[in-house]
Formats: structure tokens, C-alpha cells, sequence
């Protein structure tokens, strides 16, 4: 059997347009905004919030001004 390559094409790109319409018509997604913390030299505010929050998902992101 011998496939017919312009066929399994336009199924392909009818899937991708069906893809990019469905993701298009869904409402954006509300930012959540949280306010950084400044930190300390010893990190006190870190190790409580992290500490307190066992069990959940956490991500720790350093960033440096300069």
C-alpha cells in the first residue's frame, strides 16, 4: 500500500489550523501578581517562607540587578 504523501500533508495541516484555532479562542490567563521580597544577607525571610511551605511546589529564582 502506498501512501499518498499530499493526503497524510493536508490532514496534517487541517489538524494544525484546527490546533491554533481552538488555543486562539480560549480566554488568556489572568496574571498572578505577587509582590518580590527583598532579602537579607542571612536569607531569614527565605528559609521561614520556604520552610513553611512543605509540601507544595516551590521555585527559587536569584536574580542580581547589575
Amino acid at each position: 500500500m502506498q501512501v499518498e504523501w499530499w493526503k497524510l500533508r493536508r490532514i496534517a495541516a487541517g489538524a494544525v489550523a484546527s490546533w491554533v484555532m481552538l488555543l486562539g479562542s480560549l480566554p488568556p490567563v489572568a496574571a498572578q501578581e505577587k509582590p518580590y521580597t527583598e532579602l537579607d544577607q542571612q536569607l531569614q525571610v527565605l528559609k521561614k517562607q520556604f520552610n513553611a511551605d512543605v509540601g507544595k511546589v516551590q521555585v527559587l529564582v536569584i536574580v542580581d540587578p547589575t
